[in-house]
């Protein structure tokens, strides 16, 4: 498991240039925006806080959690837009919704997934705006943390969709979904996540295969160099329950060493 300090991440946000970074969740024990644009999560319902992939992680139930935040990424506001996380999923089945503003057009989208190529497994995938871009294989309790993320064009409709080391390309050009955002939990069916979430990211901008590589590596230290100088939350807001109690205690056979 890797360590993250707070007052490092608020330092990082308050110092540097701003650089595409719209939204960042690290999830230590609140749901607040460490991006500098005060995005803090609106609604939080039943996700707790365990140790995670750096410092703690969110924790969701599969059947009632998520975290909302008042992030737009429809295209007319975002045309451009890289979003990704750390996951490690307990449950695969049928389909469990990682980052999402679907509302029923295959809108842009990160979940676990047995459509597309993957034709009945469980996948790690995003949304084409009338398809599945399947990618790796995804299994429940995994040895390690999955690094995952997906990037759309709105003037191309290039969609590209990583997972961990992996891209897998495709073309679309997803609609209109819901004007937010939510974590652990597609807005509008019930595909909920299970399992652990950490630093949750969303970029105005198209990063490339060599960025999203350098945050993989990276974590936090690499997804705050795009931070801006905006406002930076205060600690407190919108607290996930359980909290660092349960950090000690739990899923300590699965973290990174």
């Amino acid at each position: 498991m890797r360590t993250r300090n707070a007052l490092f991440l608020m330092a990082f946000a308050a110092q540097l240039a701003y650089g595409g970074l719209i939204g960042f969740y690290p999830v230590d024990g609140n749901a607040n925006d460490f991006s500098g644009n005060g995005s803090n999560a609106t609604v939080v319902t039943d996700v707790s806080c365990v140790a995670g992939f750096e410092g703690l992680a969110a924790l969701f139930n599969g059947s009632t959690s998520y975290i909302q935040i008042p992030v737009n990424i429809n295209p007319g506001v975002t045309p451009m837009l890289t979003m990704g996380a750390w996951v490690l999923p307990s449950d695969v089945n049928p389909v469990r919704g990682i980052i999402s503003h679907d509302n029923g057009g295959f809108d842009r989208n990160l979940n676990i997934d047995y459509r597309g190529s993957c034709a009945g497994s469980a996948c790690y995938a995003a949304f084409t705006g009338s398809s599945v871009l399947a990618g790796s294989v995804a299994t429940a309790n995994p040895a390690d943390w999955v690094f995952v993320a997906a990037s759309y064009n709105a003037s191309t409709g290039a969609v590209v969709l990583y997972v961990d080391g992996n891209v897998y390309t495709a073309n679309g050009f997803p609609g209109s979904g819901v004007a937010f955002t939510h974590i652990g939990h597609n807005p509008s069916y019930p595909e909920w996540f299970s399992g652990l979430i950490d630093n949750v990211f969303l970029f105005d901008q198209i990063l490339s295969e060599s960025e999203i590589a350098a945050i993989r590596a990276g974590g936090a230290e690499a997804i705050m160099k795009y931070a801006g100088p905006g406002q930076i939350p205060e600690p407190g807001t919108f607290v996930l329950a359980g909290g660092a109690l349960l950090a000690a205690v739990l899923l300590r056979r699965r973290l990174r060493g």
